[in-house]
């Protein structure tokens, strides 16, 4: 008997599986959304979201221009404006982004491989993976670069399997704004240019219609070009170019084993799957797969030897693919078993699906939400809105008005998100990593007026100092540092992972 009528049927429910995986998706994206305070990174990008606010363009309270991720930031701004709820508003569009992805991807995992299981498993996959539905929750651009990735490369297989202007179009204009969102957005492009030469269909008819389009064509590429300046001047901690140089030489550090070990910690005993999926798809779809790879292994090389900066966010783009790759490892022996006699298909279809359930047991997914991000231990997300509070309460026990408050801090933009930015406040020149070229010896995000010697800080008779775990490590001045590890806190604001916030009460006083 034909199993062709049963699958037919089963596949009707396709929809609603995917409308309930968004749903599931939406919920834990947006969830007490606002429960926890901004973090530091957070911080730099409302501090750009209310320079657009305050003057049209990204600019910050030292008057530079923050222009890297601005794309992101504009949303963030329109979600501060939406919504009075600081936290709520400033990671709307991001939480929106994330839940947006799941149908999106299905999308795209569907045109790519032309399997609803394999789409439907790798979108559920993409909607409950802990980390990706952490990074959706942060007002941070890269669930947005993700989302306008896909868009582009869908666009783009679109034109593959039907060539036509406004595909091309679309994959380029959606391409652009991944790279604005964030440089990574160059891998869309980098595939588009490894795919063109094997569509045939394609590359003639693009050939063909740039001829009839040479004018917009140079006025696009212009763009992109001006697009591709903007990021590298941009101060962006994902300098591709620098990075490049980087590759091979004595001082360079391979972090490749810590990303493979953040990959298996998050995906478990999937990775085995994905790579079967990985060896199907390409014997079967070489044309669109394998260059797929190819900018997998280069993205991976890239942020292997990125040295200035290490964060296990960065590998966030490869979480595009993999799910992919693990939903074809499975479908494909399944679909394989359909075609062999039915005893053989019912055991091998139950062991099979024993394997797959046992590696799903294994993979960090969420199917409720979390009290805290999974960001793990490379992002500080200390709990800066608790310390101010505490700060705030202590300020006014004392008989102090806000216009009077002062504070001390290595960030002290979390004076103007927590602490209405009034009163008093001062910066601790630190550096963002620890090597040389990191450190800030002012303050380009709230203004703040510089403290260069532990005698002034010694000498102040009345105000706050606040740091987090991170920024106390990270002060410039051992001066500094030396006389607040001495004096004892008055608070301390516990966070995940360590990423406390103290608070000193002035004048210190060992």
């Amino acid at each position: 008997m034909s199993l062709r009528p049963k699958i037919q049927k089963t596949e009707a429910l396709l929809p609603l599986a995917l409308i309930v995986l968004t749903a599931l998706g939406c919920w834990l994206r947006f969830s007490q959304l606002s429960a926890l305070s901004l973090w530091i990174d957070e911080g730099f990008s409302l501090a750009a979201a209310r320079g657009i606010l305050e003057h049209g363009v990204p600019r910050l309270a030292d008057g530079s221009l923050a222009w890297n991720y601005f794309p992101a930031h504009y949303l963030m701004a329109l979600g501060t404006i939406l919504f009075q709820d600081l936290e709520f508003g400033a990671r709307f569009f991001s939480a929106l982004a994330g839940t947006v992805l799941i149908p999106a991807y299905y999308l795209f995992v569907r045109r790519l491989t032309h399997c609803p299981w394999t789409a439907l498993l790798a979108a559920g996959l993409l909607a409950l993976l802990s980390y990706e539905v952490s990074w959706s929750r942060q007002a941070r651009s890269y669930v947005l670069l993700q989302l306008l990735t896909i868009l582009s490369l869908t666009a783009f297989l679109r034109f593959q399997d039907s060539p036509g202007r406004w595909s091309i179009m679309s994959a380029l204009g959606l391409g652009g704004l991944a790279v604005l969102t964030h440089p990574a957005g160059y891998l869309a492009f980098l595939y588009m240019a490894l795919c063109l030469p094997l569509g045939i269909r394609s590359h003639r008819f693009l050939a063909d219609w740039l001829r009839d389009q040479r004018i917009f064509f140079m006025i696009l590429t212009v763009l992109l070009l001006l697009a591709a300046i903007l990021v590298m001047l941009s101060g962006s901690n994902s300098g591709i170019a620098a990075t490049i140089q980087r590759l091979g030489r004595d001082h360079a550090m391979n972090y490749s084993g810590l990303y493979l070990f953040f990959l298996q910690a998050q995906f478990g005993y999937l990775l085995p799957w994905a790579a079967v999926g990985m060896v199907l798809t390409a014997v079967k779809l070489p044309r669109t797969i394998i260059p797929l790879i190819i900018c997998m292994v280069a993205y991976f090389v890239l942020i292997s030897w990125y040295t200035m900066l290490f964060h296990f966010r960065y590998a966030l783009p490869l979480f595009l693919f993999i799910p992919l790759f693990v939903g074809y490892g499975i479908v494909a022996p399944m679909q394989w078993l359909l075609r062999v006699p039915s005893l053989a298909r019912k055991a091998g279809a139950v062991l099979l699906c024993v394997l797959f359930l046992a590696g799903l047991s294994t993979a960090r997914l969420d199917f409720t939400p979390q009290p805290h991000p999974d960001l793990g231990f490379t992002a500080p997300t200390a709990p800066w809105r608790e310390a101010c509070h505490w700060i705030r309460v202590d300020h006014a026990a004392g008989g102090g008005i806000s216009h009077d408050l002062v504070t001390v801090s290595a960030f002290p933009m979390f004076h103007d998100f927590y602490l209405d930015g009034q009163g008093q406040k001062y910066f601790l020149p630190h550096s963002l990593s620890g090597y040389p070229g990191h450190e800030r010896d002012h303050d380009p995000h709230a203004g703040a007026e510089t403290i260069h010697k532990a005698s002034r800080l010694a000498a102040m008779q009345r105000g706050y100092v606040f740091l987090d775990d991170f920024g106390l490590r990270m002060i410039k001045n051992k001066g500094i540092r030396t006389l607040l590890e001495r004096t004892p806190p008055v608070f301390v604001a516990r966070g995940p992972w360590g990423f406390d916030v103290f608070v000193w009460r002035l004048p210190l006083s060992s």
